[in-house]
């Protein structure tokens, strides 16, 4: 990676995995940050879109979180 630094990082509510961002350095989209949500186990499906591409790793991050977030309402819906 040309001496570049490794930018990948994942993220986690207690024991859950949440999600994932990394510095896409190899890709048509190089230079920006890929973000891909996670699933709550108890959920039965993937709301769409479950990742993407975004400037920086504080959007990326926020949208990981937001999805996180959304997905646990949807959860809490069909829940009921």
């Amino acid at each position: 990676m040309d001496g570049k630094p490794h930018e990948d990082y994942v993220g986690y509510d207690g024991n859950a995995y949440i999600g994932r961002i990394y510095l896409d350095q190899q890709t048509l989209k190089a230079g920006k940050w890929r973000w891909a949500g996670g699933k709550p186990e108890r959920c039965r499906t993937m709301m769409m879109p479950n990742s993407g591409w975004l400037p920086t790793a504080a959007e990326a991050a926020r949208q990981v979180e937001d999805y996180w977030d959304a997905m646990l309402a949807n959860t809490r819906i069909h829940k009921k």
